[in-house]
């Protein structure tokens, strides 16, 4: 695929996003692009997901799961999704 054809397709699903996941695309795209250090901006965990992982986390802690450092799990994350 070329670079045109890559553009126009990346285009067409930018025009089907939401707004608030066009603004995170946006951040994407201007940390993507710049040279200089961009504002980290925070993101809030869904209450649900807080909760399941709190369960999760309880469980895990009462069996022999293995546990894992927040550390541990932000390199673990960064690595899947290519930012590191």
């Amino acid at each position: 695929m070329n670079s045109d054809t890559l553009k126009v397709n990346i285009f067409r699903e930018v025009m089907t996003l939401s707004e608030d996941k066009l603004r995170k695309v946006y951040d994407y795209i201007e940390v993507l692009t710049s040279k200089k250090e961009v504002e980290v901006k925070e993101y809030v965990m869904p209450d649900d997901l807080m909760q399941s992982v709190a369960e999760y986390t309880l469980k895990a802690a009462e069996g022999d799961d293995p546990m894992y450092s927040t550390t541990e799990v932000k390199d673990y994350v960064d690595k899947k999704m290519g930012w590191k």
